[in-house]
């Protein structure tokens, strides 16, 4: 059954009917020419789910009813965030996509020293359709928030940040002197110990981290990880260490 958004789903289970409307009414209307007793589903993007029926396809908007009950999905075990100093134009779009097909939580566009984009507040709208999109084609229920960009120094100096990765393309490093424990780093063939559900993985601009974010990045605990001897393009670092860290909590 085709799959629809509905933020407030939840909100209509007294009556059990609710309305479709803007862009996703638009999809089913003319795109999918749903009609009268024909049935989809229904998905709010904090784990809900349901099946429901058209009952009268209009010119703007879909009355639907609901069937049967509603379906509740926990949400994904591993808490992944992405910081991301983001690429221009379409491969921004094309990560974000992917990133939710993946299952990341958490999506932070990074401002760094030699960060080329910084995404408006109307760019950012247009990722929130594509993280939608990308559900509903997924069949995941939980939508990946798109939240404002952040400082690298900003996040660094959050108190409350979980286990973090950073992509590094540097010789294995040191810890500073103040760390008790050296800080290795992550080959695409080991297996790091984990001791929560959350981690925030960092990717950096396509001019790399300056020699002073890494000193940052260090001494904040975080721990470089380095896939090969290539150069990857920001996106390709994205999916390739989302990938690895899925296998790494076996999911």
């Amino acid at each position: 059954m085709s799959r629809f958004f509905h933020p407030e789903l939840l909100r209509h289970l007294d009556s059990g009917e609710l309305l479709l409307e803007g862009s996703e009414a638009h999809h089913a209307l003319h795109v999918l020419r749903v009609k009268t007793g024909q049935q989809i589903v229904l998905f709010d993007g904090q784990g809900n789910s349901a099946t429901a029926e058209v009952i009268r396809p209009g010119r703007k908007d879909v009355g639907l009813r609901i069937v049967g009950e509603i379906q509740q999905l926990s949400p994904p075990a591993l808490q992944l965030t992405l910081l991301v100093a983001t690429p221009k134009g379409d491969r921004l779009d094309w990560m974000v996509e992917k990133l939710t097909e993946l299952g990341v939580s958490r999506f932070v566009p990074l401002i760094t020293q030699r960060s080329v984009v910084d995404p408006r507040e109307s760019k950012l709208e247009k990722l929130r359709q594509t993280v939608i999109s990308a559900c509903k084609q997924s069949h995941r229920d939980w939508l990946m928030e798109i939240e404002e960009p952040a400082r690298l120094t900003d996040w660094l100096n959050r108190k409350d940040h979980p286990t973090q990765w950073f992509g590094s393309l540097q010789e294995p490093l040191v810890a500073p002197k103040a760390s008790n424990d050296s800080q290795p780093i992550v080959s695409a063939n080991s297996r790091m110990p984990v001791e929560n559900t959350s981690l925030a993985i960092l990717i950096g601009p396509e001019g790399g981290w300056t020699s002073e974010e890494e000193s940052q990045l260090m001494t904040s605990g975080a721990r470089p990880v380095r896939l090969g001897q290539f150069v990857l393009r920001t996106e390709t670092a994205a999916m390739a260490l989302t990938s690895l860290a899925l296998n790494e909590f076996s999911l």
